[in-house]
């Protein structure tokens, strides 16, 4: 960008922003750089650097695509070590399933609070600090996790990993949100938090059939979070503070809009059903995820690398759906994700009800098992693009994470529960309450679709001529 392009760019942008602005103002469509150059523009003092949003034509773009994918990658393998380890943390800890389980309710207690402080975070370091800080809280716990640390101690730095993904999972979903293709990056991205969980438990098995320790795995996961955290530093140093501030100045301005308050943003409908339909399909995707290989081997009686290997083939067929489906859906149902998520929630829980209803016939299990995880895959990442282009413009960057967080409540709560039910004792043998597994999935499942249903029906003309919601 020549200079004399760079001072009329400045021009537009008044570096204290309570103060009127040029008429001759910039817009949204002006926030990023060329494919082949950079928009340079000064604000409070410091120089922001605008790049293309166009994956195609940005390698530097390509490259922090892949750090993103990093990302989710360890926390996928984060989250599903616990269902792979459960049996032998309850051995190695002398204790029970409900009580390892509290694990998860820290986790999602420090995943809630990095979500619901994602927006003011941004403000106060920038995505760079963010994402590299939150990629350490995942390397602390594989630390703690390394050493063997005592139960309580797992708890306290299970809340550290939780703040650590609320923060890498939102912040990420609004970074490749905003770029063109958004639904077939989004969808790649969460497909590798899906292929992190595929290869968790295949690994954990693995390891221990060679004589590893169940802890030395977590070894492997810090070298790979090291690696991804120099990643994060050399890619992304230009995703400051003073340049999340002036894009949301831009947005301001044009939009005329004052940020809404916290209280506002918990309060308002849109934002508490996309909460709502979150804490229902992460709460139940992950209690597939981690109680499924419990299931398989307790109430189906099936071996351990029977259940290690189905449960795997769960994730792949959840993994491929995110991959496959983010294209569908790109392609497809551009601007009209709301549908792909009726279509995809419905074909979830037909395969709920034939998982449940046939429970005497583990290969019929087996197979729509894997249906309903094809289907689940795409759901996140077309909830967050539903979100991010029918929430109002003013609550849409805040409201976004803060439904991640409160939604995240069901990864911890559904999970939770089953491990409770299952701790009762049927037939007087503990562990057997495990027999309830299919119906509390279909439960919560069609609850997601339900809602669905609901919410297009009441806002169909809106969400038919892409306008946001009100």
């Amino acid at each position: 960008m020549n200079s004399n392009s760079c001072e009329k760019v400045k021009s537009e942008v008044n570096v204290n922003v309570d103060s009127s602005m040029d008429s001759t103002h910039s817009t949204e469509s002006d926030l990023v750089g060329e494919p082949s150059h950079e928009n340079i523009v000064e604000f409070e003092g410091r120089k922001v650097v605008l790049e293309s949003v166009d994956v195609l034509h940005s390698w530097k773009l390509k490259l922090q695509c892949v750090a993103c994918f990093l990302c989710l990658f360890i926390s996928g393998m984060m989250d599903q070590s616990l269902g792979s380890n459960i049996e032998n943390l309850v051995s190695y800890y002398d204790s029970n399933r409900t009580k390892v389980s509290s694990i998860l309710i820290c986790q999602v207690v420090g995943y809630l609070v990095g979500s619901v402080l994602n927006e003011p975070l941004h403000r106060l370091i920038g995505m760079y600090w963010l994402t590299s800080v939150s990629v350490v809280c995942l390397m602390l716990n594989c630390v703690v996790l390394f050493c063997k640390a005592p139960l309580a101690v797992l708890c306290v730095f299970a809340v550290i990993q939780g703040l650590g993904e609320g923060s890498i999972s939102c912040t990420l979903t609004l970074f490749i949100g905003k770029l063109k293709y958004s639904n077939q990056v989004l969808g790649v991205m969460h497909g590798f938090y899906g292929l992190g969980c595929l290869i968790s438990p295949l690994m954990v098995v693995g390891l221990i059939e060679r004589g590893w320790s169940w802890n030395q795995f977590y070894g492997i996961l810090f070298l790979i979070a090291l690696f991804t955290l120099i990643s994060c530093l050399v890619l992304f140093f230009r995703e400051t503070k003073w340049k999340y501030k002036y894009i949301e100045a831009i947005k301001k301005r044009e939009n005329q809009y004052e940020l809404p308050t916290l209280k506002q943003v918990v309060s308002n409908r849109w934002v508490l059903f996309i909460a709502g339909t979150l804490f229902l399909y992460l709460g139940s995707e992950l209690c597939v995820g981690i109680w499924l290989f419990n299931y398989l081997l307790t109430a189906k009686k099936k071996s351990e690398q029977f259940a290690s290997t189905y449960t795997s083939i769960y994730w792949a067929f959840l993994t491929g759906g995110r991959f496959i489906m983010g294209f569908v859906t790109g392609k497809w149902f551009d601007k009209r994700e709301v549908r792909a998520v009726l279509i995809y929630t419905l074909m979830i829980t037909v395969g709920c009800i034939v998982f449940w209803a046939c429970s005497d016939y583990t290969t019929v299990q087996i197979v729509f098992i894997n249906v309903v995880g094809f289907f689940v895959g795409p759901m996140f990442a077309t909830s967050m693009n539903v979100a991010l282009h029918s929430l109002p413009e003013k609550i849409a960057n805040i409201g976004v994470p803060i439904a991640c967080g409160i939604g995240s409540a069901g990864a911890a709560v559904i999970p939770w529960a089953m491990g409770l039910i299952s701790d009762q004792t049927v037939n007087g043998v503990s562990g057997n309450g495990l027999v309830y597994f299919p119906v509390l999935i279909f439960s919560t499942f069609t609850g997601a679709f339900v809602m669905w249903i609901l919410f297009y029906l009441l806002n169909r003309k809106k969400l038919d001529n892409f306008e946001r919601l009100v």
